[in-house]
């Protein structure tokens, strides 16, 4: 996939230069990202599309040219005829974001059968038909048809919906960054295992978001999730679990649905981190992406009340984590505090001194019986901004250990300190509206680094052997 993501030249197959078209969308998109390689317009009724030299044909692009991808944004029933003219001027990789094919009926079947068929015979790969386009921050390949801003960073995503790609790119984008994106389709040719086969090599890439509909060649795509698990966190957000959801799919792309058990076990098995919701699969994202690994199930909790300590505390044990215990040199600190009874510590008597909190948290970060700190603060707590600025400085100075943070604010959104709530995730730390949403993600961390270690070291969550991220 190499030359997919990394084309030295791309085609764009109906370019335009009417912004009603979604050719204009691409040429304009690529244009704007500032793409490193070169754009060539495909389009027979105009000499020029963006002030670039425009093409009638594929083959007509000179020969000493290097064409690695086409983006095919013809209708359906010319996408054979293009095809076969990509095939004679020895493109390998064809992107086809038209709909209308097999999630269309009988004869969109037909014509995506007939560009699979040419594609072999020509050596060619296909991503789509019927999806959104890819990106790629490192070289500012943006061949999505809708506007967008993109932001770099190191999590990609595979989708197979557009609508979901776009809300997950979005939401990315906003808090973490994209390394690349591939919008599937219908996944007539390639698919999740050929992506994941690259991304797992892919040195931009830290975390891997996937949200598909149906599963086409289930072995392959098992072998290249547990090879990918061995080097990044794959999240798996699997549609069409329940019947209704099956139904939808099958109209929406044409998915193939397996038996969901079956796929929940395979996905196990894999090492891979099947989510719920798309919640909870920016939650698990935003933690995975900026935390190192959790080399044991052992948790510490600073509350700044008493109750929402123990609603942590509770989601601790939902979710296969352990209150850890206090080494004696911690209890030395949190003794100096007759508030402070142990863990969780409620540090809501702290007079909001962010001075305590930094002693505490800094004693929580060098005892060996805490594997990860969960810190709930509300946001009209004392001192809370104050302590804000100390935690996000030593972030920036590099945590050992994952550290989570809830900010509750209610109804009570201090304009300031949400800002520099934004700061906090700015420097590492990710922030969560709810404890459970915190330790939802905390114990996704968990599941990934014992999905890490070798099945001889694997001995349930208490074990506190890891392995070095």
């Amino acid at each position: 996939m190499l030359r997919f993501f990394e084309p030295r030249g791309v085609a764009i197959v109906g370019a335009s230069g009417s912004a009603a078209n979604l050719g204009y969308a691409v040429m304009k998109n690529m244009l704007d990202a500032g793409f490193s390689g070169k754009i060539y317009p495909v389009n027979p009724k105009e000499a020029e599309v963006l002030g670039v030299r425009a093409y009638g044909s594929v083959s007509e692009i000179p020969a000493h040219e290097p064409v690695d991808l086409a983006i095919l944004l013809v209708p359906a029933y010319d996408t054979p005829k293009v095809m076969r003219d990509c095939a004679r001027r020895g493109v390998k990789y064809v992107m086809v974001e038209a709909a209308g094919f097999s999630e269309a009926g009988e004869e969109g079947r037909r014509l995506e059968q007939e560009i699979v068929e040419i594609a072999r015979e020509g050596g060619m790969r296909i991503v789509g038909p019927n999806c959104l386009g890819s990106i790629n921050t490192a070289n500012n390949l943006v061949s999505i048809f809708v506007k967008y801003h993109v932001r770099r960073g190191n999590v990609a995503i595979i989708a197979q919906s557009g609508g979901v790609g776009l809300l997950l790119l979005d939401w990315v984008c906003e808090h973490l960054g994209v390394s690349k994106f591939v919008g599937l389709g219908n996944k007539c040719d390639v698919d999740e295992a050929d992506l994941l086969e690259y991304l797992a090599e892919d040195g931009e890439t830290k975390v891997v978001m996937i949200y598909m509909e149906g599963i086409r060649n289930g072995r392959r795509l098992l072998d290249a999730m547990k090879a990918a698990v061995k080097k990044k966190p794959v999240l798996v957000l699997k549609a069409g679990r329940f019947a209704t959801g099956m139904s939808a799919a099958k109209s929406h792309t044409g998915a193939m649905i397996a038996d969901d058990s079956v796929v929940d076990a395979a996905f196990k098995q894999a090492g891979v981190l099947r989510v719920e919701t798309l919640e909870e699969l920016f939650d698990c994202a935003k933690c995975l992406a900026t935390q190192p690994l959790m080399r044991g199930a052992n948790v510490a909790i600073m509350s700044t009340s008493g109750g929402l300590g123990v609603v942590a505390a509770d989601a601790l044990g939902r979710h296969g984590l352990a209150l850890g215990k206090l080494s004696e040199t911690s209890l030395k600190v949190v003794r100096k505090y007759p508030y402070l009874k142990g863990n969780p510590l409620d540090l809501g008597q702290a007079g909001g001194d962010p001075a305590v909190y930094s002693e505490v948290l800094e004693a929580l970060l060098a005892d060996n019986g805490v594997d990860g700190i969960v810190i709930v603060m509300v946001f009209w707590a004392e001192g809370l901004e104050r302590f804000i600025e100390v935690l996000e400085d030593m972030a920036e100075q590099g945590l050992k250990k994952p550290v989570v943070f809830c900010g509750v604010d209610g109804t009570h959104v201090i304009k300031d300190v949400e800002q520099r709530i934004k700061s906090l995730e700015s420097a590492g730390i990710p922030t969560y509206p709810t404890p459970e949403r915190a330790v939802r993600a905390l114990a996704a961390l968990r599941k990934y680094t014992v999905a890490r270690q070798p099945s001889s070291l694997r001995k349930g969550d208490v074990s506190r052997k890891g392995v070095s991220q």
